[in-house]
């Protein structure tokens, strides 16, 4: 740039040509360069998920199936379990899931959770019994199995 000439007649020097902090640039550049590459990894990563969503879905129904599946099961041993109680001549009697699996007809494994279900006794008598699979998930079905040997969802309908 060229000198100017003040009011008074003299020269003002020429400023200085700028310093051009290279070490910054180059560290801003490269920076940029690897967060617009993580960007776009971020992206195709979103774009593997979306894409899998339909297979997870399958996997995850198929999941609550095999839970369904295994609730009913689990239902028709604790019948069984109940048919052998009470043709014991000292019972005469259905009994509870406790005295079940305290007399060693079912696995006390059932008292607790199995497989996202608990069960629970809710009615035993000398003619009558009901037991209850209730889920976790309130997306599964609840059912209930009793004397007529017949399992039901909770509103009644047969369902095994």
């Amino acid at each position: 740039m060229a000198n100017s000439i003040l009011g008074d007649g003299s020269k003002r020097p020429a400023p200085p040509a700028p310093q051009v902090n290279r070490p910054f640039l180059v560290k801003l550049a490269v920076g940029s360069v690897v967060g617009l590459v993580l960007l776009l990894l971020g992206a195709l990563e979103l774009r593997d998920y979306i894409k899998e969503a339909p297979l997870r879905e399958a996997v995850a129904a198929k999941n609550n199936e095999a839970l369904i599946v295994n609730a009913q099961a689990a239902l028709r041993d604790m019948a069984s379990a109940e048919a052998g109680f009470s043709s014991k001549a000292t019972n005469r009697r259905y009994g509870t899931l406790q005295e079940l699996a305290g007399q060693g007809y079912l696995d006390r494994k059932y008292l607790d959770q199995v497989d996202g279900y608990s069960y629970r006794s809710t009615e035993a008598t000398e003619v009558y019994f009901r037991i209850e699979a209730i889920p976790a998930d309130p997306a599964n079905p609840s059912f209930y199995i009793n004397h007529s040997m017949v399992g039901h969802y909770l509103n009644g309908d047969p369902c095994f």
